[in-house]
């Protein structure tokens, strides 16, 4: 694996995980104004904790290790 290919992995996969939790927090809002404009309603949307989702776990720690594997290669080629 090259440098370049690892560190494209790695943002790839940091994006994916930011566009999966946005997807969430967007149905949760989503779901919230609707609870909202039918009069049964709490006071605040409720949130899921950032490492509820499994997905998300997964897409940062494959962001991680090739991150790794970038900084692994770029060492030895120097």
């Amino acid at each position: 694996m090259t440098e370049k290919s690892s560190i494209v992995l790695s943002a790839s996969f940091l994006i994916a995980s930011g566009i999966v939790f946005s997807l969430e927090h967007i149905a949760t809002m989503i779901y919230w104004f609707a609870q909202v404009f039918t009069g049964s309603y709490p006071t605040e949307p409720d949130h899921n904790p950032f490492l509820s989702n499994f997905f998300i776990i997964i897409f940062l720690i494959l962001s991680l290790i090739f991150f790794a594997m970038f900084i692994n290669l770029r060492g030895k080629r120097i």
